[in-house]
């Protein structure tokens, strides 16, 4: 399964896969302890912050990864298992880790064969 808490908008665009148990999510809570957490408490006690996650073309979402939201995933990229993509990631690249960085960068971009 792949968990999609799409509140405020997940989009995935052509080619694109995600993997299993990867999880994205458009709308998270506060966990700074300063405010309630989870859909059960009344609004005026939580912090729930987000905007919308787009996941571009010819991108791959490996296995177990967690998505943030408010984000972009450029067209081609590659996202290794069990990584955490807080941040927008630029075209045609691999990364990997918690949080992720650049493994490999401007692979050839399959789109021209597309076009």
């Amino acid at each position: 399964y792949v968990a999609l808490y799409g509140s405020m908008g997940i989009e995935l665009e052509d080619y694109t896969g995600v993997s299993p148990h990867s999880t994205i999510y458009s709308a998270m809570d506060d966990f700074s302890g300063d405010y309630l957490i989870g859909p059960i408490h009344p609004e005026e006690y939580t912090n729930v912050t987000g905007g919308k996650v787009t996941i571009k073309r010819f991108t791959q979402i490996g296995a177990n990864c967690v998505i943030f939201p408010n984000l972009t995933i450029e067209e081609g990229v590659v996202v290794g298992a069990m990584s955490m993509v807080r941040k927008d990631l630029d075209s045609w690249n691999i990364y990997v880790g918690v949080p992720v960085t650049q493994l490999v960068s401007s692979r050839v971009a399959l789109s021209a064969v597309f076009m």
